[in-house]
């Protein structure tokens, strides 16, 4: 008899418009070796309907809400959930909050913690390990760009996630969206055709793998929309020495903007980035990896990603029809 394929479940399916990382971390999860399970706050969640990625959807409450992590344990334990992967910002804060309780529960899962990540946060840690940062500076309660002297373009960070402004009008809507989940935000000026991200697996600060891509174009909240995977010695160092100073354990994207010939740390995000399907071109696939670890296997150093492999997010019309599989188990209750 065949031995029944570990559960790994992936939160937050979201696509479009509002793409995270979800659809991707799916796609890369060997079929024949896990069963593949999807997690969504609601039936818009457009990844949920992609062919082939998984082989099961179910309905939660969303990452962080009342009711989430109760509906989460309960389904770890009713479907022998293994592991735990985000796919969104959201369900990575959710999860690292909640990882005692899902460990607890058996469930294997090894995220960095986020505020770590935060630009004041990470300076100090930088600083102390002698990586270069770029230099934010943290914006007053209720920021008005004209009485900052902000200088544009700038890059605008907090807890609720990251934005780019190219003049006064655009600072003002980030740092009011940006406000609306607790901490503080800061701001740095940088070069927006300068902007690179690297992808890490990492045990106990030391990176066992990675992916890097320089960004071609992103979104207004500097979520790639294109980018090209590189092989810079220089980046990787600097990634290498970054998740030593953030002590980084398990996937996380960090965040680097180019000046001159140096990679200055701009932030760090627990879980994968929009791109990691580039993964499955050649070179170490980082969610493969994330479970093997995640699951206590010893996972060897494995390499970098080739260089020259390209990422372009599409958005396509979905029609789906009332009594399709996915949209049937999603419009009725949770699951008990």
């Amino acid at each position: 008899m065949t031995a029944a394929r570990p559960v790994v479940a992936v939160i937050g399916l979201e696509d479009g418009p509002e793409a995270g990382a979800g659809p991707g971390v799916l796609a890369c999860l060997d079929a024949a070796r896990w069963r593949r399970l999807g997690v969504v706050a609601g039936i818009n969640e457009a990844g949920a309907y992609r062919p082939g990625i998984l082989d099961e959807v179910v309905r939660l409450p969303a990452p962080g809400a009342a009711g989430f992590l109760g509906a989460l344990l309960e389904l770890v334990r009713s479907r022998e959930v293994r592991c735990v992967l985000p796919g969104s910002a959201a369900a990575a804060a959710a999860l690292a909050a909640a990882a005692d309780e899902l460990r607890e529960a058996g469930v294997g899962l090894r995220l960095a913690r986020p505020r770590d990540g935060q630009p004041l946060a990470l300076a100090q840690g930088c600083r102390r390990a002698g990586v270069a940062c770029l230099e934010f500076h943290e914006l007053p309660a209720g920021f008005i760009p004209a009485s900052f002297r902000l200088s544009l373009p700038a890059v605008i960070v907090g807890p609720g996630g990251r934005a780019r402004a190219y003049d006064e009008w655009e600072a003002q809507r980030a740092a009011e969206r940006l406000a609306a989940a607790a901490g503080p935000l800061a701001c740095a000026t940088f070069d927006p055709t300068r902007v690179f991200q690297v992808a890490v697996l990492a045990e106990a600060g030391r990176v066992l793998a990675a992916g890097a891509v320089r960004v071609l174009a992103d979104d207004c909240r500097m979520r790639p929309w294109l980018a090209l995977t590189v092989d810079s010695p220089a980046l990787l160092d600097a990634a290498s020495r970054l998740s030593r100073a953030a002590e980084l354990d398990g996937p996380a994207v960090l965040h680097f903007h180019q000046r001159g010939r140096a990679f200055l740390a701009a932030g760090v995000d627990p879980g994968f980035p929009m791109w990691v399907e580039v993964c499955r071109l050649d070179g170490p696939n980082l969610v493969e990896l994330s479970v093997r670890q995640a699951l206590g296997e010893a996972v060897a150093a494995a390499g970098v990603v080739p260089a020259g492999g390209l990422f372009s997010q599409t958005s396509d019309d979905l029609v789906v029809a009332a009594d399709h599989p996915v949209r049937a188990s999603l419009a009725g209750a949770q699951p008990r």
